[in-house]
């Protein structure tokens, strides 16, 4: 009878140590997940940006892919910027949270214009978002591109960085975009 006792506690004890070392896969597959999501927002943060841009897009495609840097001189708007860009996105597009009034966004265009329009189409957009709730808040929004196909060879923080001094020039220069 003990014996049967002892063999039925094992079973117990064995079973218990399955459902926590799946509980503790679950959780930790869970906190890496939320590790690449910006809490405040809900998009992607900036290693959720990294991690597209090394494991999501395949190299036939690097040719094709755009990086906007959508950045703003209100940091204020931010939340609002976000709650907007989000809806905006396409199916195949990457948002990112990747600085104070910053965002990257990484999307596939068939050419150089066809991201221009689509970088200034989302600056219209936000303008005439964010006039709805206040006539100032329009221009306050700028994006820089940085296309793959004419940086082959660049990195993820290069690109990135390329895109930042498209959008520095876009405020320097007033335009939407460059």
């Amino acid at each position: 009878r003990w014996l049967i006792t002892l063999a039925a506690l094992i079973a117990a004890l064995l079973a218990a140590a399955v459902a926590l070392i799946v509980f503790a896969r679950k959780k930790r597959a869970e906190q890496k997940t939320n590790a690449l999501i910006d809490p405040r927002y809900g998009i992607g943060n900036d290693g959720y940006y990294l991690n597209c841009m090394e494991t999501l897009i395949p190299a036939p495609l690097r040719s094709i892919v755009y990086v906007f840097c959508i950045g703003c001189d209100m940091p204020s708007l931010e939340r609002r910027a976000a709650e907007y860009l989000r809806l905006d996105c396409g199916r195949e597009e990457y948002l990112a949270c990747v600085g104070r009034g910053m965002f990257a966004l990484v999307c596939q265009c068939g050419s150089r214009e066809a991201a221009q329009q689509r970088a200034e189409g989302l600056i219209r957009g936000l303008d005439g978002y964010l006039a709805g709730f206040r006539a100032e808040y329009a221009g306050a929004f700028r994006a820089g591109i940085c296309s793959l196909s004419e940086n082959p060879d660049c990195s993820a923080e290069a690109a990135l960085y390329n895109a930042r001094q498209g959008c520095a020039h876009a405020f320097r220069t007033e335009t939407p975009c460059a």
